[in-house]
This record gives C-alpha cells, sequence and structure tokens, in this order.
C-alpha cells in the first residue's frame, strides 16, 4: 500500500484524517503515521482503510438519475421510420429505443437506419424492420463507473426508477458532462 495513494486519495475526497479513521475504524494518528511513512499497516487494516476509500468514491460519483435526461423520446415497433427520422431529427438524438407495453425491445439508431437504406423505400419501412437489440437498463441508483464502463459498448442507455422507464444516458451526454 503506497502511502502517498491514501493521502490523495483522501485529499480527493474530502476527507479528514479523522473521518477516515472513524470511517475504518481506527485512530487519526494511525492514519497520519501511514501518511508520513512512518508505518505500514498490516493486510486487514490496509484494505479496510482502502475499501472504505472506495466507498466514499463510489457515494461520491453521480448516479444514474443525475446523469440521465429527460423526457425518454421513444417509438414503438409498428411508427413508421419516417415519422422516427423526423423525431430523432427534431429533438437532435441520434438513436430512440423502442418500447412495447412499457419494456423497451429494441433500439433504433443512425447506423441500424444507413444499414436499410438500400433496402426499400423509407415510406414503407416500420421500425420493426429496423430496430437493433435492446440497450442495456441501468437503475436509477447506478455510479456512473458503472455508467462509463457500458457505455464502452453501447451507445445509450435506458434508465429505470422503481421499475419504470426514467431517462436515457448516451456517450454524448456523458463527453459534455465531463468536459463542459
Amino acid at each position: 500500500m503506497d502511502a502517498l495513494h491514501i493521502k490523495k486519495q483522501r485529499r480527493a475526497l474530502h476527507l479528514t484524517q479523522q473521518e477516515l479513521a472513524e470511517k475504518a475504524n481506527v485512530s487519526q494518528s494511525f492514519i497520519a503515521k501511514i501518511e508520513a511513512g512512518l508505518i505500514n499497516p498490516s493486510y486487514t487494516l490496509a484494505t479496510r482503510i482502502l475499501n472504505v476509500l472506495e466507498r466514499e468514491q463510489m457515494q461520491q460519483q453521480p448516479s444514474a438519475k443525475e446523469l440521465a435526461h429527460k423526457p425518454l423520446v421513444t417509438c414503438a415497433p409498428q411508427d413508421s421510420v419516417k415519422t422516427v427520422i423526423r423525431r430523432m431529427r427534431k429533438q437532435a438524438i441520434s438513436q430512440v429505443p423502442v418500447v412495447e407495453d412499457k419494456t423497451v425491445i429494441g433500439l433504433v439508431t443512425e447506423t441500424g437506419l444507413l444499414d436499410h437504406m438500400l433496402d426499400k423505400n423509407p415510406e414503407h419501412l416500420i421500425v420493426q424492420d429496423v430496430m437493433r437489440s435492446p440497450p442495456p437498463l441501468l437503475d436509477a441508483s447506478t455510479p456512473q463507473a458503472a455508467v462509463l464502463s457500458l457505455l464502452k459498448h453501447s451507445p445509450l442507455i435506458v434508465v429505470t426508477e422503481k421499475g419504470k422507464l426514467y431517462g436515457a444516458i448516451t456517450r454524448t451526454d456523458m463527453i459534455v458532462n465531463q468536459y463542459a
């Protein structure tokens, strides 16, 4: 365990030595000695301190609910593709969850639409013809780290709260939230 790492992480979380000590069930002077490099804690105590820091970090991250944009723009499997394209353009979005009976059953994406451009005239296509697999669903309490991990594999995540559709998070949302 690197003493400097503990000190940096504690400070980044805006915890005092006393607060960390209380949460880890050790004395403040013990934390001070570790951070100063004067002692090396046992494996058990080091694990306990690191677990406290990890928990604090997770609690301070924004939740999926805080990151989600509302309202969730959706479409139905029987909607015309032309109608969905107009909705996407009006809302300035690049994907729309497909919902049937309050359940997300698919996703319409720009890529999916491009794949079908040569198949048929869009006038005759319905969402069911062009939708892809449904996006991941996450509970509103899910921390940002889990959201980021899923967004590496999916362009959109649907956020649920108490079993109901709440909102959506896209890669763009996360980038704008982080850097804007």
